[in-house]
């Protein structure tokens, strides 16, 4: 069967975009095991469609780049794939056996040499990259690259066209590659990094000698076999010669190369591509080795390369404290913008990297740029100290004398028809709130906790008693066009009268000025003075763009939902602030917490979203190092993705000490706690956190989840049914109930529990359901979720292996649990850290391997 004309399947794949977009992005926005039931509805007119769009979330699951694409790009090469099937023979040597891999040039099949009786791995292009480079072509380069005998070289067996396909035979020699590595491992030892870079760069200058460059240096392109590194895949670069100039290759409209691992001047598709090319991306691979993930990372391969094109580079001792400073300074250069300012060859960066030296002059004014930011970033953390202590110094002079006014800040009303503006008129209410927090002598409730009082239509007096605060501030917002209309009271709450009230009406740039000044006024209604210090901390202005102020407003707002609708949302208004207003470091830290939640929440993969998620918190500790949301970010990070505990225990200190409010902040510490085997002091920590924001739901709920772990059934129980009080419909708690029910043995009322969650979804509650099934005697249900887990697994779902051991673990299959625990362990899935505290594992404890996997993850075994 041959393929049709290359305009028709162009028309045919832009009427199907025009289809298939709406519904891959409704079905991305579902939770995993609603999907299935979604795609029945849309399809059931095209089963070729419901194809198309399994394919494709499968895709996306997997973090493959190929969805995250242009679309007109992405469907042509899912599309134009080549019908016919690979010929069982290729020329006159090679027997096809089976596919073992498949990338984004080529797929690899296990075959075997028939001349020489051994096995080869066959690499044949794919079908657009065939078409753009062309047999003529093809060939001559494999010719070139043939001709390359380098120990850390892979060697090429021979190449050739058959029936229109075209490959290349390699040895098939046994090891894996580097991609696979760092898959299972994250982040390599130092030495181990060192020796393969070595090897690699070794193979790069013999290469560049011979006046060829790689152009796609990547781990998928590295092969780690019997202690040595070897570089794949010369055979689709091509020799390059300075004298000629000749242009780049491009297959299909883009450039060789894969976007996180590009040099800028590759990315843009230049001209003149040398070594310095291969030595760029050679640094990026050195840098993930030590990191865990590549220097530059977003969304989609254009972000990426504009990152590689503008962005400095992230530092790369933040991931890796243990790295040495000269590997740091070495990684940085060969990461340079421009090809001149790196190293010249391979070689001279892996000598960098292996002995430190005094800093070249070309590198010192290279780096001149970047010393006024620090310098920079010195005085602020100067001037933050002094702040922090004259705080403390005022708070215990306010201490000395009467009790501190206590006072709550309620969601300000929005007034008009677009309901939109709800996100801005609770973020200045948020932030209103945090203003006034700043200021000595002041006792004020987390936002949060008033906001969860919407809509239950209580009195000021019964609002001020549940609060347990003196006075109350309540408002309305109205924005209409450019402007915006502030109407705010202070309020006595014991007898609802108005102490002072205010409008504002001015252009939208003065909504910083609007809070200050509301803030000012409470402070002398209330008869606290301001500090010098004081006054210029409420004076801050987090970003001068007001647009972007607007849209990180609206970022946070769809943030507090968790569900993964409302965090892609999120994730968009953070990225829409940063597009304002690059230096914005309150929404790094947003845009770090959406995808750190996508994977803590069981929307995406740890391995997809983590590494997105340092990056950009990164991003906003480097703008701003105090600032104790960040601070909050980094530690959970460290805590549900590193495992890393000494990150994790510096962060939360840090946060916590730079605003002790931060509900955040104790209610990931808790976890750390936990995870530390400081069961008391999490608990303690998860009950600071309710005690800043006592209304709020999933505080509460995670007060269950603390209290479970830590063994305290009853109180546990007591905790679940005060959270119910609450919202009674809020059917995540039912969750909770059922495991505590399960350990005080009430399976019938642990089984209606479930029952009533029945639609819950998410990484805390998957295997629960069949956990307490089975616990309860009901061996058939809790087997029939287990399977229904491994459906979904199966077609791309986002199913933790951790939820797969714990109902092993209660079924009594104690090999499956111990093979299931391995996997979490490999997909990092965030669980792992309560491996030492989890009722759901107390029959493997005896196990030497439980112990060999607690220490895996850094747990004490």
């Amino acid at each position: 069967m041959s393929s049709p004309p290359r305009e028709a399947q162009a028309r045919w794949t832009a009427e199907r975009w025009a289809r298939l977009s709406p519904l891959i992005d409704a079905a991305l926005d579902l939770p995993p095991d609603q999907r299935p039931g979604y795609l029945d509805t849309a399809c059931t007119d095209d089963p070729q469609l419901r194809a198309e769009l399994e394919r494709l979330l499968a895709e996306s699951e997997r973090g493959d780049t190929l969805i995250d694409r242009a679309a007109a790009e992405r469907f042509t090469l899912l599309l134009n794939e080549d019908p016919r099937e690979l010929p069982k023979v290729l020329g006159d040597r090679f027997t096809v056996e089976r596919e073992i891999g498949r990338g984004g040039m080529a797929t690899v099949y296990l075959g075997h040499d028939r001349k020489h009786d051994r096995p080869v791995a066959i690499k044949v292009l794919r079908q657009e990259v065939a078409a753009g480079v062309g047999p003529d072509r093809f060939l001559r380069e494999i010719r070139t690259a043939a001709r390359l005998q380098h120990p850390h070289i892979m060697p090429l067996h021979d190449s050739g066209e058959a029936d229109g396909f075209l490959y290349y035979v390699m040895p098939y020699t046994p090891g894996e590659t580097l991609r696979e590595r760092l898959d299972r491992e994250r982040q390599l030892p130092i030495d181990d990094a060192l020796r393969i870079t070595r090897d690699v760069a070794n193979a790069l200058d013999y290469a560049h000698g011979n006046g060829i460059v790689h152009r796609d240096i990547k781990p998928e392109n590295i092969f780690l076999s019997g202690g040595h590194a070897l570089v794949m895949d010369f055979g689709i670069a091509r020799a390059v010669s300075q004298s000629t100039g000749e242009d780049s290759i491009t297959f299909a409209g883009f450039a060789v190369g894969t976007p996180q691992y590009m040099s800028p001047e590759q990315g843009a598709a230049e001209r003149s591509i040398d070594g310095r090319a291969d030595v760029y991306a050679l640094g990026c691979v050195h840098y993930e080795m030590l990191s865990g993930h590549p220097p530059f990372l977003g969304t989609s391969a254009q972000e990426i390369l504009a990152r590689h094109a503008i962005d400095p580079v992230p530092r790369l001792r933040t991931s890796r404290p243990d790295v040495p400073e000269h590997v740091e300074r070495a990684v940085e250069k060969a990461l340079a913008k421009a090809p001149a300012a790196r190293f010249p060859t391979a070689a001279a960066f892996i000598d960098a990297c292996e002995r430190p030296t005094e800093l070249p002059a070309t590198l010192r004014s290279s780096l001149r740029t970047w010393a006024l930011p620090a310098a920079i970033l010195v005085i602020v953390a100067g001037f933050g100290a002094w702040a922090l202590w004259s705080r403390a110094s005022d708070k215990a002079s306010a201490n000395a004398g009467a009790a501190a006014p206590s006072v709550a800040v309620l969601a300000f009303k929005n007034i008009g028809r677009d309901s939109s503006n709800e996100a801005l008129s609770d973020g200045i209410s948020e932030e209103i709130a945090a203003t006034i927090g700043r200021i000595p002598g002041l006792s004020v409730k987390a936002p949060r906790s008033s906001f969860s009082l919407k809509g239950k239509n209580l009195t000021i007096q019964e609002i001020g008693t549940a609060l347990n605060v003196r006075y109350l501030v309540d408002g309305s917002l109205q924005k209409d066009a450019n402007r915006l209309r502030v109407r705010v009271a202070l309020i006595a709450a014991a007898n609802d009268s108005t102490l002072w009230t205010s409008e504002y009406n001015r252009p939208l740039g003065d909504v910083f000025a609007i809070q200050d000044e509301i803030a000012r006024a409470i402070a002398s209604e209330l008869s606290v003075q301001l500090a010098p210090a004081t006054s210029a901390s409420i004076s801050r202005r987090p970003t001068t763009s007001v647009e972007a102020h607007e849209f990180y407003l609206r970022g946070r707002y769809f943030f507090e939902k968790r569900d993964s609708t409302s965090l892609r949302k999120a994730r968009e208004y953070f990225a829409l602030a940063i597009a304002r207003d690059s230096s914005y470091a309150l929404a790094y830290t947003g845009l770090g917490d959406t995808y750190s939640h996508s994977s803590a929440f069981g929307y995406t993969m740890p391995r997809n979203s983590m590494p997105l998620a340092t990056t950009y918190v990164d991003r906003a500790l480097a703008l701003d190092s105090a600032q104790a949301e960040a601070h909050a970010s980094r530690a959970f990070i460290a805590t549900f993705y590193e495992w890393d505990w000494p990150t994790a225990g510096r962060e939360f200190r840090k946060a916590v000490a730079l605003d002790p409010r931060e509900r955040s902040a104790h209610l990931w510490r808790a976890w750390y706690f936990m995870a530390t085997d400081s069961v008391d002091a999490g608990v303690r920590e998860a009950g600071l956190a309710v005690a800043i924001e006592p209304f709020a739901l999933l505080t509460n709920t995670r007060m269950v989840s603390f209290l479970y772990f830590a063994r305290r059934y009853a109180e546990a129980l007591q905790q679940a049914q005060k959270t119910v009080e609450l919202d009674s419909t809020y059917f995540h708690i039912d969750i909770e109930r059922a495991r505590v029910l399960v350990e005080l043995r009430r399976c019938n009322e642990a089984l209606a529990a479930i029952s009533r969650a029945a639609h819950v979804t998410g990484a805390m509650h998957q295997g629960i359901r069949g956990y307490t099934y089975a616990r309860c005697g009901r061996r058939a249900e809790a087997v029939a979720e287990l399977n229904r887990l491994l459906d979904a697994a199966r077609v791309g779902g986002n199913v933790s292996h951790y939820a797969l051991a714990v109902i092993h673990a209660a079924l009594g299959n104690k090999d499956a649990a111990f093979s299931e625990l391995e996997a979490a362990y490999a997909e990092r899935a965030w669980s792992m850290l309560l491996l030492n505290r989890d009722p759901a594992f107390d029959s493997l404890r005896g196990d030497p391997r439980f112990a060999t996997l607690a220490r895996k993850v850094g747990l004490r075994s």
